[in-house]
């Protein structure tokens, strides 16, 4: 992510992933309570539960890549709940500070996108911690995604598991309970949709899994801090959350 002309200043809202964040240039500041903090030039961001305001510098560059959290528990010994609820932590707390001094050092003026890929792909491999897999996270966290488990009483009968073991579980790996997890990946997907492809808020929120559209907005406004109706009516809002075109921004798959 690069910003070269001014300083800009945006909100931000969950997008279900937790991870690495590395400022190359200038500097970045979030709001959380009323006050300003400036974010650390190495950070581990979490997946938020609500809007946060940045401001970023003008001649600013950062690069960041993203996990989706059980996959993030690969690299880390902490359990997740240390990184979530929004959180923006110190990721030399977290990883070697002389690595992540080593990593800046070889992104810093490189431009090439495969050899930045290489880097982090490098970095990581050598954070990978041989933790054996839990197979039923990693299950139901995929049908999370997919949108194909939408309620914590589903996932405990595909499991075979009690709900209790089930929230358990995702504490651990997860950071979140199974219905946060499902509420954030809920409003990220609601985040995307275009203006202009919804009929009525009652269509977008049994789309995305709703059973009425009173628990629909009310979720979304729970994250977002608007319902959905301003958020959609107002192209501001609309821009400032959810398009980035305002930076350039060089996403890797």
């Amino acid at each position: 992510m690069s910003n070269f002309k001014e300083e800009l200043s945006y909100k931000t809202v969950t997008n279900g992933v937790i991870g690495l964040g590395i400022i190359l240039k200038g500097s970045a500041f979030i709001k959380d309570g009323g006050n300003w903090s400036q974010i650390p030039q190495f950070s581990v961001f979490g997946m938020g539960n609500k809007s946060y305001d940045i401001k970023i510098s003008k001649n600013y560059r950062e690069i960041s890549v993203g996990f989706k959290p059980y996959f993030f528990n690969l690299f880390v010994n902490e359990d997740l709940k240390a990184f979530t609820k929004g959180k923006v932590i110190n990721a030399a707390d977290v990883f070697s500070k002389s690595e992540l001094t080593k990593l800046f050092e070889n992104l810093v003026e490189e431009t090439s996108e495969q050899k930045i890929v290489q880097q982090l792909s490098d970095f990581f491999q050598n954070q990978f911690l041989s933790k054996k897999k839990n197979q039923r996270v990693l299950f139901a966290t995929k049908m999370i995604y997919a949108d194909e488990l939408s309620r914590v009483e589903d996932i405990a009968n595909e499991l075979g598991l009690s709900t209790t073991s089930i929230r358990n579980l995702f504490d651990q790996h997860i950071g979140v309970t199974p219905k946060e997890l499902i509420k954030i990946t809920r409003t990220h997907k609601a985040l995307q949709f275009q203006r202009q492809h919804i009929e009525t808020l009652t269509e977008l929120g049994l789309n995305l899994g709703y059973f009425d559209q009173s628990h629909f907005i009310r979720e979304f406004k729970s994250i977002v801090g608007v319902s959905p109706k301003e958020y959609f009516k107002n192209e501001k809002l609309a821009f400032d959350f959810y398009n980035y075109g305002r930076w350039l921004s060089d996403n890797f798959a």
